[in-house]
């Protein structure tokens, strides 16, 4: 995979990127389903690529995370919204594998609430095992991911802080890769439920 440099218009080392005109960059790169593959790191950063992947997706999103801490997503008010809209209004799929459970907080709360409401458009479990350990053997540590539509991607590599990831909104091959894992073991995964 080729990577691009978008000094001036993305986020590189230290360079402060105005979060509108990164917001318009990435929506400009998602609305025309761009091949590029970018970088993207900074938790607003990534809520502003998340937000695009599930605006822009035609049936389905899966994501792949820690927990349902909201530490991303409610950093950009306009990604519940999407969310919402994406799964009670379109009716599309979100699915959701996480490797732990959090403690409650609203956006677990909104997600469940939702889940409960529309089980056939929001299925959220708790990563197995099996699953675990499969992305650290193929891809040598542990990753958070999420693709929409076997095409749209971003693929979290560094810790938790950093947030830094690999992403594109049109590359089949690496969102292929990252489903099929996904949907392997998406099915033998348990529900996920909020602890009373």
């Amino acid at each position: 995979m080729e990577y691009h440099s978008f000094r001036g218009n993305f986020e590189q080392n230290n360079v402060d990127i105005k979060v509108e005109e990164y917001q318009k960059a990435v929506s400009g790169l998602a609305s025309a389903g761009s091949e590029l593959f970018f970088k993207n790191s900074n938790p607003l950063h990534a809520a502003i690529v998340l937000n695009n992947i599930v605006l822009y997706s035609e049936k389905t999103v899966r994501i792949y995370d820690t927990d349902l801490s909201g530490d991303i997503a409610m950093l950009l008010t306009e990604f519940e919204t999407s969310i919402n809209d994406f799964v009670r209004v379109h009716r599309k799929l979100l699915k959701i594998l996480v490797k732990k459970k959090t403690t409650s907080n609203e956006f677990q709360r909104f997600l469940v609430s939702l889940a409960n409401s529309y089980p056939e458009n929001l299925i959220i479990k708790l990563a197995n095992d099996a699953i675990k350990k499969e992305i650290v053997d193929n891809f040598e540590r542990d990753l958070n991911f999420t693709v929409g539509d076997e095409s749209k991607f971003r693929l979290e590599y560094g810790d938790n802080n950093e947030r830094k990831a690999y992403c594109s909104f049109n590359n089949k091959k690496c969102s292929n890769t990252l489903v099929s894992v996904f949907d392997k073991h998406f099915p033998n995964c348990e529900k996920y439920e909020i602890d009373a």
